[in-house]
């Protein structure tokens, strides 16, 4: 099965349920910010591939505006650890997202092992896949 939404991609952006901006510790890794090409490679599931994504992260601002999604993260004293469990509406039910990821202290790269779950309007798992995600600063 083909996914047929594009999962979020932010969530290592820090956002909290609420759509305000979580602060992130202060440490050795910045919050990440610019725009990021965001590489999908499936380890498992049946889900399929996932385009690749380009996504903007603006650490001043919230990074769900629309207050939509459900969850939330922690991170690392450093700053460089983000573990993260978001559910956000999709065309046809939602996607969850869940996994760990680790930003680089440069800012300028992170990667991540996420976990995406598809449901449908019911609840029922449509499809379920492990990823692993390569952010690289454009």
């Amino acid at each position: 099965m083909r996914i047929g939404i594009v999962p979020v991609a932010v969530v290592i952006a820090c956002a909290s349920p609420s759509g305000n901006q979580v602060t992130a510790p202060t440490g050795l890794c910045p919050r990440l910010s610019g725009t990021y090409t965001v590489v999908f490679t499936a380890r498992s599931g049946d889900c399929g591939a996932v385009p690749a994504q380009t996504v903007t992260f603006d650490p001043t601002t919230t990074m769900n505006p629309l207050g939509q999604c459900a969850g939330g993260s922690m991170v690392s004293v450093d700053g460089c650890t983000i573990s993260y469990d978001t559910t956000c509406p999709a065309a046809s039910g939602t996607v969850r997202e869940a996994g760990v990821a680790h930003t680089s202290t440069s800012g300028l790269t992170a990667t991540a092992v996420e976990q995406i779950t598809l449901s449908d309007e019911l609840g029922n798992v449509t499809c379920s896949g492990s990823y692993d995600l390569s952010y690289t600063r454009l």
